[in-house]
């Protein structure tokens, strides 16, 4: 049984949209690191479908999950941002160097997903 030119087959998209596996790559990543669920599930949908499409359909489709991609990246390194600056709020205001904003109440600053 030859299994390399089945791996030379399902390697040729990697190498062909090698920019946009990372991109994908660097999505999921950060949608774990984000603990959201929905876009880590919407990001695998997104890279399996990409790569397991290329050449079945027009390019058009194609491009089109890519851009979708690269935008859902766009937005989660813009959502980590916005966790990093959380969590130093969180942090200046658990030592009383600002007035409680995050913490008022019975709120601690926790979140289960900082995808909000």
């Amino acid at each position: 049984m030859h299994l390399v030119p089945f791996a030379i087959a399902f390697a040729l998209p990697f190498h062909v949209h090698s920019f946009t596996f990372i991109i994908a790559i660097e999505t999921l990543l950060f949608s774990i690191i984000l603990r959201s669920k929905g876009v880590f599930l919407l990001q695998l949908v997104l890279f399996l479908a990409t790569f397991a499409i290329d050449g079945l359909v027009p390019n058009s489709l194609n491009i089109f999950l890519i851009i979708v991609q690269i935008l859902l990246g766009i937005i989660c390194l813009y959502k980590i941002k916005k966790a990093a600056e959380m969590d130093y709020l969180l942090v200046l205001e658990k030592t009383h160097r600002i007035p409680p904003n995050l913490t008022k109440g019975s709120n601690f600053g926790n979140r289960s997903s900082f995808f909000r």
